[in-house]
């Protein structure tokens, strides 16, 4: 049995049955990977900006057209190996910044004890208001959500799995990850309590020695920097992992616009190795000009980890209740999936682009941990913070939920909606659904399969009864094949089910 190449494929049969809906699901997929990108490119490039006072419009531009040269031409597994030797020294550049700078403000425990003063150690605010930004549960549900899209329904992640010849190899590379995320994540806020002990009572924000709070990682480098090399090294690890970011989108967009929106058009005809190349080559490039050109919107726009949250949240919850519908409920039609992906995206929209007007205007304030500047030895402007201050009405209560409830709100909507479309519309017959492409949490409450249909052989999961012995040629071969062999494969595939009768409907 073959596999699919675009993890949007899966949905098919038990919930996408009609073009336009599964249209609209690519849709969700696309506009995330186009609007998240910019994001990550315009990190490094900033911190590039503080340590050498280059312009953010020069770096910007050269990084994009570094990151476009190598993934067009080498591919996914270009990707992989930069990632892999990228996040070395990603890694190594954060735990050199957090060890000079204990040291420099005297040790873990003035560390922790600067933190605790200053209430920075709270773990357990159990405040239920979702009004309120970070509490226990907004950072606990809004991230279960959050990762569960990123893992689940991520183009990246699909592919990097089906690079692995095992599906034991593959539940290794994702306990890999989760490790590896905690370690890096825990290393990173140790980072921060770190950096707010060095400048506890001079905060380098407040007397504007630096623009935005997202240059404070850059300025400490600079600032504690006392081995030579060492700020080249962090701003190596800071690139690293972006490009690796930024590569693992342009991949896995040009795969999913190759795999979902040009090879259809070609109405069963193949598309060569060669043509294929080029097509994603062209792909990258269009996409990665796209970004690039973002980076200077995003420039104008808050801080980057809210608005980064906020930008994936708003198709995150689409995607992961399309998901969790397609393989836990397929009763769902794809009518009710068309228009509950709307409103999710129409909804977790209107909230996100709410949320920033009413920051960009004033009328959406934090409430931050204290900070001083009792301690610096330098002169510094006043600030003028708290002009008109009382004049600027408060933001829509909507617009005060927590950014990180941002994909639960797309992920109920997106259920709620697709639900009463279903039962007003009329539900799928579950019988047609192959119990393979569903939970086996809901196979215990699913009728017997109609004999008579196997969808499972009218999808790309093509089985080998197909009856072609060159098919299953292929499919035996399908683990060591590249990325562009695959493609060619799925294609030989879909020609060999066209004379199926709801194959056949479909198209």
């Amino acid at each position: 049995m073959s596999r699919v190449q675009s993890v949007l494929h899966t949905l098919e049969i038990p919930l996408l049955t009609k073009a336009e809906s599964l249209k609209h699901c690519h849709c969700h997929l696309l506009s995330f990977q186009l609007t998240y990108t910019p994001l990550i490119i315009y990190t490094p490039a900033l911190a590039f900006s503080q340590v050498s006072g280059a312009s953010l419009n020069v770096i910007a531009p050269i990084t994009c057209a570094i990151c476009i040269f190598y993934t067009s031409l080498g591919g996914l597994r270009a990707v992989v190996w930069t990632d892999t030797l990228q996040s070395f020294s990603m890694i190594a550049g954060v735990l050199v910044v957090t060890i000079l700078g204990t040291f420099d403000v005297g040790g873990i425990g003035v560390v922790m004890e600067r933190a605790a003063n200053s209430d920075r150690l709270e773990f357990f605010n159990l405040d239920p208001n979702p009004l309120v930004r970070h509490t226990f549960w907004t950072v606990t549900i809004g991230n279960f959500f959050m990762w569960l899209a990123h893992l689940a329904a991520n183009q990246a992640i699909l592919q990097r799995c089906l690079a692995l010849p095992t599906i034991a190899k593959a539940k290794r590379a994702l306990v890999s990850l989760a490790i590896g995320t905690l370690i890096f994540a825990a290393l990173s806020i140790y980072c921060g309590l770190v950096i707010y002990a060095k400048y506890h009572d001079c905060d380098p924000v407040h007397t504007q020695v630096i623009r935005k709070v997202d240059q404070i990682l850059p300025f400490t480098v600079m600032d504690v920097a006392n081995i030579p090399g060492f700020p080249g090294l962090f701003i190596a690890g800071v690139f690293s992992a972006a490009l690796s970011s930024m590569s693992t989108n342009l991949n896995a967009l040009s795969g999913v616009i190759l795999q979902d929106f040009i090879k259809p058009c070609l109405r069963g005809r193949q598309m060569s190795e060669k043509t294929a190349s080029n097509t994603m080559k062209m792909i990258v490039v269009i996409a990665g000009t796209f970004c690039t050109a973002m980076v200077f919107v995003v420039d104008q726009l808050g801080a980057i980890i809210q608005l980064s949250r906020t930008v994936s949240g708003v198709t995150a919850g689409a995607m992961l209740g399309i998901f969790v519908l397609g393989m836990m409920v397929p009763w769902i039609n794809a009518r009710g999936a068309l228009i509950g992906g709307i409103c999710s995206l129409f909804v977790a929209g209107w909230v996100a682009v709410g949320s920033q007007r009413a920051i960009a205007g004033g009328s959406l304030r934090f409430q931050t941990k204290p900070m001083s500047v009792d301690g610096c030895s330098y002169a510094f402007p006043p600030s003028n913070s708290t002009i008109n201050e009382q004049a600027i009405e408060e933001a829509f209560w909507v617009f005060r939920i927590s950014y990180l409830y941002l994909t639960v709100i797309g992920f109920t909507t997106m259920v709620l909606i697709a639900t009463l479309v279903t039962l007003i519309t009329g539900p799928n017959d579950p019988r047609k659904v192959h119990r393979d492409l569903l939970s086996p949490l809901v196979h215990r409450f699913l009728p017997e399969p109609d004999k008579s249909e196997q969808p499972i052989a009218e999808t790309l999961l093509v089985n080998e009864t197909v009856g072609r012995n060159d098919l299953c040629e292929r499919t035996r071969r399908y683990l060591s094949l590249s990325l562009l062999e695959k493609s060619r494969l799925q294609s030989c595939c879909r020609v060999s089910c066209i004379k199926s009768r709801t194959y056949s409907r479909r198209l």
